[in-house]
């Protein structure tokens, strides 16, 4: 129950629809398996239950959200650099968004990871920037620039607040990931688009591997200890595959001419 008191907070029950029980599967779908996201649909659907007997809402609203398949890996969307293109051209002047996405897609961040981000972390002259506060050892790791991002970070580094994305009414803090959604859900609803966030990260993973990334390395950037996690990144196309048996032929051929 814990999972879902931190993601409504002090929602009030009745106000709960079932777009926001979709989005936290979302969101719990990013940190625990499909078994797990639907323990938590579970748990939410006995509370709300226990609610509707109490007469403090009329409807149980997890009914209407699909589980998820435990045969299967949980939702993973990968942009194409043409859908890309179409949601920038949508996101227009919005610079938080614009700023958020693009630096996932150039670093693999999770988007808390960018938000929470203060100037104390960001060493223009060392050419890097660090992510100090993952939950492992290995997301707690040091960060190059790209040409893309350095731009971001110069410009975001002179505004008044500590963080680099402050809220407007209240710099003191951070932007929250529950605010950047909706307005990321309208820009791609208008661009025609269908991804989450969190899509940004597997599309930097997936790219990063396509254009022949040691997966150990992709790992690293990621912030993962294991491995095994990349695994779910490799997509390999037929192009690729070809590819490679034609260098181990080639090599081969070699090898037994010498």
């Amino acid at each position: 129950m814990i999972h879902c008191r931190l993601y409504f907070k002090d929602r009030i029950v009745s106000s709960i629809d079932s777009g926001d029980v979709e989005q936290f599967k979302v969101e719990r779908s990013k940190t625990a398996k499909p078994a797990t996201v639907g323990l938590s649909l579970l748990v939410l659907s006995k509370f709300l239950i226990y609610c509707r007997k109490r007469n403090w809402c009329s409807e149980n609203r997890t009914a209407d959200v699909s589980r998820p398949s435990t045969r299967d890996s949980r939702r993973m969307r990968v942009l194409s650099y043409k859908e890309e293109k179409k949601y920038f051209e949508a996101v227009g002047d919005n610079l938080d968004l614009r700023d958020l996405v693009l630096i996932i897609l150039n670093h693999g961040l999770r988007p808390n990871e960018v938000l929470s981000l203060r100037k104390e972390d960001v060493k223009l002259d060392r050419g890097h920037f660090a992510i100090q506060h993952g939950k492992t050892p290995s997301a707690r790791r040091s960060v190059r620039f790209t040409p893309e991002t350095l731009p971001i970070f110069e410009r975001r580094i002179k505004n008044a607040s500590e963080w680099l994305f402050p809220r407007p009414a209240n710099p003191a803090r951070h932007l929250a990931l529950e605010l950047m959604d909706p307005r990321h859900k309208n820009l791609r609803e208008k661009a025609g688009l269908d991804f989450v966030l969190y899509d940004c990260r597997h599309t930097f993973a997936t790219r990063l591997l396509e254009s022949g990334a040691n997966p150990a390395i992709v790992a690293k950037l990621l912030g993962h200890a294991n491995l095994a996690t990349v695994h779910k990144y490799l997509h390999p196309a037929d192009t690729m595959v070809n590819d490679a048996m034609d260098a181990f032929s080639a090599d081969r051929k070699l090898k037994l001419a010498s």
